[in-house]
């Protein structure tokens, strides 16, 4: 059977890695967008730029990064997967000059290029709220989808090394994410289990939690939570696995207790 197709697409992106999408109807181009000011000028002037060079008229706009296409007079959908903006966090640490700045900066940009016009795509029943209230967006622009995780056919395994390590523990914690920012309540977690073995000891023995980092030079959030669990004494129940590959992620979640 043969398939009609009524739209091209016209994707930019700014690696390789999609480059075995690309077929007679999706076209993949690839800028070199890496830093922030780069990405605001092909967003605001260079998109439009691109598309009127090519003499190309587009239907539709689909942003994946938050923030919409400015000046581009078409109908659009972006995907808001940033939340920090709409979280009300404030407790940022002094040396988070930068997540403060971009915390800023992110959200006047979606102010900049997001109008009552455009429909919005979240995950959440919050952050639909949340983006209705500070963007002024009228509910049903707002639709709430979550994604889809496919049944993956991976060998149920472990890191030997973790298993080992933690055969005894009867609680294992899995805190999957990278310390970029503080809002992702690492702190709190930490702070919670130091808790628990100050008032009940012999159950606090029995947790086990792994983080997906290590703490290192280059990352001093990271170093900042190491630092807070060797404070509460509870250094020797954390794994500092670091990055994941997809694999790993997926036994981890089927041998770890609770995420």
């Amino acid at each position: 059977n043969s398939i009609t197709y009524s739209y091209n697409w016209i994707v930019f992106v700014s690696t390789d890695i999609f480059d075995k999408y690309e077929t007679v109807h999706i076209q993949i181009i690839k800028i070199d967008i890496k830093k922030w000011r780069e990405r605001l000028i092909w967003d605001t002037f260079g998109i439009k730029k691109w598309l009127s060079k090519k003499d190309i008229k587009p239907v539709l706009g689909i942003s994946l990064m938050s923030v919409g296409i400015k000046y581009l007079e078409i109908p659009q959908v972006v995907y808001i997967q940033q939340s920090l903006p709409f979280s009300g966090y404030s407790g940022f640490k002094n040396f988070e000059w930068k997540p403060i700045l971009y915390n800023y900066l992110i959200f006047k940009w979606m102010e900049f290029t997001i109008s009552k016009k455009t429909n919005i795509v979240v995950q959440t029943h919050w952050l639909k709220k949340a983006v209705s209230q500070k963007l002024n967006i009228p509910d049903e622009k707002i639709i709430i989808l979550r994604p889809s995780v496919s049944q993956l056919n991976i060998k149920n395994t472990i890191d030997r090394k973790i298993k080992n390590k933690f055969k005894e523990y009867s609680y294992k914690l899995f805190c999957p994410g990278l310390p970029v920012i503080s809002y992702k309540n690492y702190e709190l977690i930490i702070k919670s289990i130091g808790l628990l073995k100050r008032n009940q000891p012999v159950l606090a023995e029995k947790i086990s939690l792994i983080f997906t980092f290590k703490p290192s030079p280059e990352n001093q959030l990271a170093r900042y939570y190491q630092k807070i669990a060797k404070e509460e004494n509870i250094d020797q129940n954390i794994v500092w696995h670091g990055e994941c590959s997809n694999a790993e992620m997926v036994n981890l979640y089927l041998n770890y207790d609770a995420i």
